[in-house]
């Protein structure tokens, strides 16, 4: 009981309890500090229209075309890319697809090494 009632009140902590590159929410559960600002950024971010993953997955490869022919893919897919810089897992298809494209481009093709270290 006395937990859950240090928990509803959040001055009731001693001072250094929980560590200043720490944060809660409302249920008392440790967040790092990074991980943190990085949820703020994204609620920041948040736009009106926003595509979701499958569109994103359907148009990434396109965006990569773009910046691999030099063009401002960011600029002419802007919904797509704040979609990327929000998403771990579009983020992570795209890096792969970018990665394979600039070996493409460089007239060679990645060893088997290459392209674990790529897909992690």
């Amino acid at each position: 009981m006395a937990l859950r009632l240090a928990r509803l009140l959040p001055c009731s902590a001693r001072r250094g309890k929980i560590p200043a590159s720490y944060a809660t929410n409302d249920s008392g559960v440790l967040m790092e500090q990074e991980r943190f600002e990085s949820w703020l950024k994204n609620i920041y971010q948040t736009q009106d229209e926003e595509i979701s993953c499958t569109e994103c997955f359907d148009l990434v490869s396109h965006y990569v075309e773009l910046e691999v022919s030099g063009e401002n893919a960011a600029m002419k897919m802007p919904r797509l890319k704040q979609h990327l810089d929000q998403c771990r897992a579009c983020r992570d298809e795209y890096e792969i697809l970018r990665g394979l494209a600039r070996w493409e481009n460089e007239g060679g093709t990645p060893s088997l090494d290459e392209l674990k270290d790529l897909i992690g």
